[in-house]
């Protein structure tokens, strides 16, 4: 739907839920989340179609766009981006031989008046790369 028109339209579409582990450490924190859903925008997905850095490898195939939900909603790693002022979450999930797939999940975001839990980056990175200081694992 998205990839036919090659246009944002404002669209948000439904990707999956909150994993539990997320919700038990952002509950911890004593945060609440507005929802359990999250959602990523029409805007998201045609960014990251062919991106910038896609020679290097670290845009998902166009064809594999499904794998974001399952990501989403089944991640093999979870993360907490420390680097950023408010709390993100990383999940990421195979992708081929020393890559996964990680998609940043901006939880409670605010945009135009409503609150949601939105995938803003999808990206193709090397495991190494979630190890560093920037992330503390989840599960």
């Amino acid at each position: 739907m998205v990839r036919d028109d090659a246009k944002p339209r404002g669209r948000i579409i439904y990707a999956g839920e909150i994993p539990a582990e997320i919700r038990r450490d952002y509950e911890s924190k004593g945060l609440k989340l507005e929802s359990n859903e999250v959602l990523i925008d029409d805007a998201t997905i045609l960014k990251y179609i062919n991106h910038p850095k896609e020679a290097k490898g670290a845009v998902i195939d166009k064809d594999r766009y499904d794998e974001v939900a399952q990501v989403i909603n089944y991640p093999t790693s979870i993360y907490e981006d420390i680097n950023q002022k408010d709390i993100i979450f990383v999940g990421t999930r195979y992708y081929s031989t020393g890559k996964v797939l990680k998609v940043v999940i901006h939880p409670n975001y605010k945009r135009k008046g409503r609150t949601y839990n939105l995938a803003k980056s999808i990206g193709v990175v090397d495991i190494a790369d979630m190890n560093g200081k920037q992330y503390r694992q989840i599960k």
